[in-house]
Parts: structure tokens; C-alpha cells; sequence
């Protein structure tokens, strides 16, 4: 006697599939409406963004941007600006007037250089600080607080520098005064306008400014949205398909087995 193996076509699977497809509808809307019960609990998640240029001195930056980078990051950067004194940016309210305010803890922050040039030449052009929130005014205001804290902190070694070159230009601008008025001889006037000339032109706006914002910040754009609609269709496909796999699988168990061998013969 020998076992009888029974064969399964397409056919015999749809038939399968057919006699379930009430139960798969039925389960293919429950998980949808799941899915658009999830979605629609969640809130959009807005991305203000700042380009903040670093001043330079003589084209020098006036502090390391990748160790600024460092010091945005950290964790306690938006804390010490709520603390301190609000003189951030002004904002508006529908209704109110003006006001300015710091919100830097209705955010999340992050900075990055944005680096250009060769690969071994490659120098900081801009620093890009983003602030994500779900709340729209907070992602702006953070963004906001976290550029006028960092042209605050840069433009102070920058003034410091600056004032040094002044005092570096009066004394030059003095001397050569009293040079002319003593007939001192042409070489050395030479030599003192020189200096001057290039005193004066390290303060020139395209090698020497201090921290700005390269671009207006704008309104935040949207990263997340929760899209109800589209993860409840999803999630019904998904469970549409994983059904009709498990009643195909079912199938295949129920009519054939779970594809052990047995014996050729059996004696009797």
C-alpha cells in the first residue's frame, strides 16, 4: 500500500483564498482603522532652519567652527540661554505687539558645518542649526535663540579684534604725521604708509566682518506629517496580504502536509 500524495493547483488556492474573503476584508478594516487611529494621534513635526556666516578677522574665523559646532550641540547650550537675559530676536503674536523671547526649550537643536572646497583645502563657509519641534513657533523661536546666541558669543572676540587694529591704525596715522612734519626721509614715510595701507586693509568688509545670518530665517517647513488617509490604506494592504499568505500556508498544510516523508510502502 502506498501513501497518496494530493496535488494543489492555483485554482484550488483561490477557491481557498475566495471562501475567507469576508474574514479578510473584515480584518483588513480593522487594521486599517488601527492604523488611522495611530496616524491620526500623531502631530506634525516642523524644522526651523538658520545659516549663520562667522565672522572673520583678516579671513581668519574669530572662533574654530567645528569646536562651535561642538558648543551648539551640547546639551545644556538652550538652557543657558533661557537663563540668560532675554535680548533675542523680536517676534510677533497675532494681536500683541512685539516682544522678544528666547523658547529655546520648545525645540530640538542641532548644528553642522557646511564645509566647501578641495578635500585637503576644504574650509567652513557657513554653520546650518536646525531646531525641530512639533509646535511651529517653537521651532522658529529656538532656531532664532540659537542664532543670536551664537552671533552674541562670536562678535565679542570680534570687536576686541577689531578695536586692536584701530589702536593699530591711529598710532601708524599719528606717526606718519609726525614723520612728514620732521621732514623724516622718504623711505621711511614709505615704510609707515605701507603699514597703514595694510592695517587698513585687513578692516576692509570682504576680509573683515562679524558674525551675520547669511540668509532671512523663514517660516519652518514640515518633515512629518501624520497622513491618516495613507497609513490606514497601508496597513490594510498589509494585513490584506499577510492573510491570504496565512490562508495559502493553511492550504498547503491541510492538503498536502507538513512535507515529511514517509515510508515508500507500508507492510501490511
Amino acid at each position: 500500500m502506498e501513501m497518496e500524495q494530493t496535488e494543489l493547483s492555483l485554482v484550488d488556492l483561490f477557491w481557498a483564498v475566495w471562501r475567507r474573503a469576508i474574514w479578510l476584508v473584515v480584518v483588513a478594516l480593522v487594521v486599517g482603522a488601527g492604523g488611522y487611529w495611530w496616524a491620526n494621534r500623531k502631530v506634525p513635526v516642523y524644522q526651523g532652519t538658520a545659516f549663520v556666516e562667522i565672522g572673520r578677522v583678516d579671513q581668519e574665523a574669530v572662533e574654530e567652527p567645528h569646536l562651535l559646532v561642538e558648543v551648539i550641540n551640547a546639551p545644556g547650550f538652550l538652557a543657558k540661554q533661557d537663563d540668560a537675559p532675554v535680548t533675542g530676536v523680536e517676534t510677533e503674536e497675532p494681536g500683541k505687539k512685539k516682544k522678544k523671547r528666547r523658547g529655546g526649550a520648545g525645540g530640538r537643536l542641532n548644528a553642522e558645518c557646511l564645509e566647501t572646497g578641495r578635500k585637503r583645502e576644504r574650509i567652513v563657509y557657513l554653520i546650518r542649526i536646525t531646531a525641530d519641534s512639533e509646535d511651529k513657533g517653537a521651532a522658529r523661536s529656538t532656531v532664532e535663540t540659537a542664532a543670536q546666541a551664537v552671533i552674541e558669543r562670536t562678535n565679542k572676540p570680534f570687536e576686541e579684534a577689531v578695536k586692536l587694529f584701530k589702536t593699530r591704525e591711529n598710532e601708524l596715522v599719528a606717526r606718519l604725521e609726525t614723520l612728514r612734519k620732521a621732514n623724516a626721509g622718504p623711505v621711511e614715510i614709505a615704510q609707515c604708509e605701507h603699514d597703514l595701507f595694510e592695517v587698513r586693509s585687513k578692516l576692509l568688509t570682504k576680509q573683515t566682518y562679524p558674525t551675520r545670518l547669511a540668509l532671512e530665517i523663514t517660516a519652518p517647513d514640515v518633515i512629518f506629517s501624520p497622513q491618516p488617509v495613507r497609513y490606514a490604506v497601508l496597513a490594510s494592504i498589509a494585513a490584506l496580504c499577510l492573510g491570504m499568505m496565512m490562508v495559502v500556508g493553511w492550504e498547503f498544510v491541510r492538503r498536502i502536509g507538513w512535507g515529511i516523508p514517509a515510508s515508500a510502502a507500508i507492510a501490511d
